[in-house]
């Protein structure tokens, strides 16, 4: 039953898809965290769910209400915010 299952699975093309979106998230966040401070890193690493949220609505078709939509906004403008500060911080340290 178990076998039935994976290989019923592993026989959807969207399953390469998600383990390949996950591939492509690990690097992104070691990337991050190569270059970038812990929390704009931290906080960019979310962007993933509004990349599912308009991904799913581009290819399935899926209707974003208004409030997936500012909430989406709201996650962008965070990371926004969070480089603006770190970067206005490193810039005073620095003088």
């Amino acid at each position: 039953m178990q076998l039935e299952w994976f290989i019923h699975i592993f026989s959807q093309p969207w399953i390469y898809g998600a383990v390949l979106g996950y591939l492509g998230s690990f690097v992104a966040w070691m990337t991050l965290l190569k270059h970038a401070p812990v929390g704009p890193a931290f906080a960019a690493s979310h962007l993933e769910v509004v990349l599912v949220l308009f991904v799913s609505a581009i290819y399935f078709g899926d209707r974003l209400t208004h409030m997936q939509i500012v909430g989406a906004l709201l996650i962008v403008l965070g990371i926004v915010c969070l480089s603006l500060s770190e970067s206005k911080q490193e810039h005073g340290e620095a003088h």
